[in-house]
């Protein structure tokens, strides 16, 4: 089980590609969404707040052809991993949002990004991976992407109260 940290994961420019379209979506009253409640079994969902999901890739399948984003991550993650992902959304993670311990069984390779541009550490909404006998905590930040594999154990604090949207980029492997 294990987990890498990959600092600047995106250029510059590919980062600002990538944030224009997931914060154009939010602010987009035409944006659909799935939500944690549709998607997440309810073991997973527990008590959390509402997670909204912008699917850009399922099943291998480009949903949005003219997608910026989505031709710029799956350049990104092709030229690092050799393959584009199996699924790739952005997560849209609200007040009191959270998603509890669980290991991806079906994915060899699970990937965060995270987007926001500042995320105070009293608002909760860190990575938490169980490591054999510690575990490990890391603080959301922009461009940094967490890449996760061989089904590590992991789960995200519950975002505070008063915690901005918590916006970051989920991309699996099969």
């Amino acid at each position: 089980m294990s987990y890498t940290k990959h600092h600047n994961f995106l250029s510059k420019e590919d980062l600002n590609i990538v944030g224009d379209e997931a914060f154009g979506y939010m602010q987009d009253p035409s944006t659909s969404y799935t939500t944690n409640f549709s998607k997440w079994d309810s073991n997973i969902v527990r008590d959390s707040n509402v997670v909204l999901m912008k699917h850009l890739v399922d099943n291998g399948k480009v949903i949005n052809e003219q997608s910026k984003a989505t031709k710029t991550l799956n350049q990104n993650f092709k030229n690092k991993y050799s393959s584009s992902p199996d699924g790739l959304s952005i997560f849209y993670w609200s007040k009191g949002s959270y998603i509890p311990w669980h290991d991806d069984d079906d994915k060899s390779r699970a990937c965060t990004l995270y987007l926001n541009d500042k995320w105070d550490s009293w608002w909760g909404g860190y990575f938490v991976a169980r490591l054999e006998e510690d575990s490990i905590m890391i603080k959301p930040e922009q461009n940094l992407m967490i890449e996760q594999t061989n089904n590590i154990w992991h789960c995200t604090t519950p975002t505070t109260s008063f915690a901005d949207v918590r916006i970051s980029i989920q991309a699996f492997w099969k």
